[in-house]
């Protein structure tokens, strides 16, 4: 999953138009000019996320490709739960790359 996500936001798989429209913010957003949760050290393009009954996965890659973050979870709540894990995938994301975290 994190190879095809990295693949993605380099462009390796589809041509820069339909790859602007899955990776790209909505129309009428801007782009994040933040850098993602290391605020740009290193920069991380926003990530993905699944969702089941259940199981949370989410991945990340950084820009440049050379480092990427996957981790899945098996949760016991119900949607309030697996709807509050995004925070904490960004926490364990930071505590292992974003160096002043």
């Amino acid at each position: 999953m994190a190879a095809f996500n990295r693949a993605l936001r380099q462009g390796k798989l589809l041509p820069e138009s339909l790859s602007k429209l899955l990776t790209g913010p909505p129309p009428g957003v801007p782009p994040r000019t933040d850098g993602g949760p290391c605020a740009g050290n290193p920069e991380f393009a926003p990530g993905s996320l699944g969702t089941a009954l259940g199981f949370v996965a989410s991945t990340a890659s950084s820009s440049a490709g050379r480092l990427q973050f996957a981790v899945s979870m098996t949760l016991s709540g119900g949607d309030a739960e697996r709807m509050n894990t995004p925070p904490h995938i960004t926490d364990a994301l930071k505590s292992v790359f974003c160096p002043s975290a």
